[in-house]
């Protein structure tokens, strides 16, 4: 697992663990063990000792990627861009060049290649506008540029993440705890969400049938408006009152404060995961509602 000292990869890597596999991550940081995990130390840009630790694994799975939570400055676009196309080319030349290469090979996306969009996208829609959408684009035509015979492919384009202890989740519970949870902007910006325990879900189902191949809308079936998710959070957290946050506060706001795109919180992806419930994958978290009753 490349990329796993994240939020994401640590929840994956102990819920691959409890489920019988040996997991290895490639990280920044320095080779050890530790929670019954092997860290390996990598530059996530060239070939170096890790390919050896990991010689023989039967699966790659790659989270490796800047957080898309910064102000989106020349700089900072070409950081995110690179942080992730580099991992993707060293992970391909390790899988082109190894004598064992792995039986599937999952790469993260997100649902941000469809745009901001108010009509459903399913997994064939076409890329959307703006830098969140030709990031992914340019994110998931590098890892499919190779043809890897021997390897089965699969792209999971994440929505919105929704755990405990950490994700998304936590700075809308402090804003709501303190009156601040309102709608945001107009309020109709579409939020794709997805609970963890789904997406690990999610992840288990795509390493074990063989017939998945390509990419997954990996969200939840039920996606809702920035107004509907707000009011159910607050209703979870018996808040009667939260302070909305006009949109041109949040264009001042979101970059001077939060160090962060307003465009992450003004706009919005509404997608399916089509591809997954015609395969026959079973969501247990299909409504926000009971999602954030189980989280909060």
């Amino acid at each position: 697992m490349a990329g796993g000292s994240g939020y994401l990869g640590q929840h994956f890597a102990q819920f691959l663990v409890k489920k019988g596999y040996d997991v290895w991550i490639l990280t920044r940081g320095v080779t050890r063990e530790e929670n019954h995990l092997h860290y390996v130390h990598w530059d996530a840009k060239e070939r170096g000792d890790w390919w050896q630790a990991i010689e023989g694994c039967e699966i790659l799975l790659n989270l490796t990627g800047k957080s898309i939570h910064c102000v989106y400055n020349e700089t900072n676009r070409e950081v995110l861009l690179r942080s992730r196309i580099d991992a993707v080319k060293a992970l391909q030349e390790y899988v082109l060049t190894t004598t064992h290469p792995p039986r599937l090979f999952i790469q993260a996306s997100a649902v941000g290649r469809y745009g901001n969009t108010y009509e459903p996208c399913t997994e064939g829609a076409p890329v959307g506008k703006g830098f969140l959408a030709e990031l992914c684009k340019r994110w998931e035509e590098t890892f499919f540029h190779h043809d890897l015979p021997a390897t089965r492919q699969v792209v999971l384009r994440i929505g919105l993440v929704l755990g405990k202890s950490g994700g998304a989740l936590e700075p809308l519970k402090k804003l709501t705890k303190y009156h601040l949870g309102g709608t945001v902007g107009s309020g109709k910006q579409v939020m794709s969400w997805i609970h963890s325990d789904d997406l690990q879900q999610i992840l288990l189902y795509v390493i074990e049938n063989d017939q998945c191949t390509g990419a997954y809308n990996a969200c939840a079936p039920m996606p809702v408006t920035n107004k509907v998710f707000m009011k159910r959070l607050r209703t979870v957290m018996h808040k009667t009152f939260a302070l909305p946050a006009p949109a041109f506060l949040v264009k001042i706001g979101a970059p001077l404060v939060l160090r962060t795109d307003s465009s992450i919180a003004l706009e919005g992806t509404y997608s399916l995961p089509t591809r997954l419930l015609k395969s026959g994958f079973a969501f247990t978290y299909k409504e926000l509602k009971t999602a954030l009753e189980d989280l909060v």
